[in-house]
């Protein structure tokens, strides 16, 4: 029961329904936010269990996933196409459970390895008010290397974990106990996803939103 308290006058009815819509939509954002917090410990999770698995045994792997893990979880991130995903699964009646956060933490970091390339083609060095990844990784370049040469092993490194992020996303798909046929379909629709995420880009890039490149006719 709402502690409301009523007020005459001819508006009375109206000031109730927003104090009520007031406190659902409060509601509602403490609940998003604990879907956020999940995504999030799940990625956490996730990468550390990737850091200390056997597929990490070179210190140089380590160190990338970090850096992924870092970029991915920001603070700031809102998590949107996690959280979007998790809203569709509940729609559909099934309870949201390790294998939803699983799945919403690998559109994260597929989001992360688009943003990883886009900020590589634009030339930007701030993400979410930090260094890009492919400016944060110029500090690993070899004592003594021109501006032009850590650039290049920045953006070189960048292109790696990109692909990494792409890489990781793919394999949370196949942590869950999803069937096979689950696990295909998932994948299939992330592929459709990057699909028109690519065509995207080079509609962006080329700058002809309305009519295909020359090279589109071969």
């Amino acid at each position: 029961i709402l502690p409301l308290k009523i007020s005459t006058g001819p508006c009375r009815s109206t000031r109730i329904e927003n104090v009520i819509s007031a406190h659902s939509m409060e509601k509602n954002a403490r609940a998003t936010d604990k879907l956020r917090q999940r995504i999030t410990k799940t990625a956490r999770s996730f990468f550390r269990s990737e850091r200390s698995g056997p597929r990490s045994s070179h210190a140089l792997d380590r160190a990338l996933i970090r850096a992924i893990e870092d970029f991915t979880l920001r603070p700031g991130a809102q998590r949107t196409r996690g959280l979007l995903l998790l809203y569709g699964y509940s729609c559909g009646g099934k309870r949201i459970d390790r294998n939803a956060y699983c799945l919403a933490a690998a559109y994260e970091l597929m989001h992360s390895f688009l943003l990883i390339h886009d900020d590589i083609i634009d030339g930007d060095t701030l993400r979410r008010g930090k260094p890009t990844l492919n400016a944060y990784l110029e500090s690993v370049a070899p004592s003594g290397m021109d501006r032009q040469g850590r650039k290049k092993i920045g953006i070189d490194l960048a292109i790696i974990g990109g692909d990494l992020a792409a890489d990781l996303a793919q394999r949370l798909v196949f942590s869950t106990t999803l069937t096979a046929r689950k696990k295909q379909e998932a994948l299939q629709y992330l592929a459709g996803v990057l699909r028109t995420t690519y065509l995207g880009q080079v509609l962006d890039i080329l700058a002809v939103p309305h009519r295909p490149p020359p090279f589109a006719a071969q």
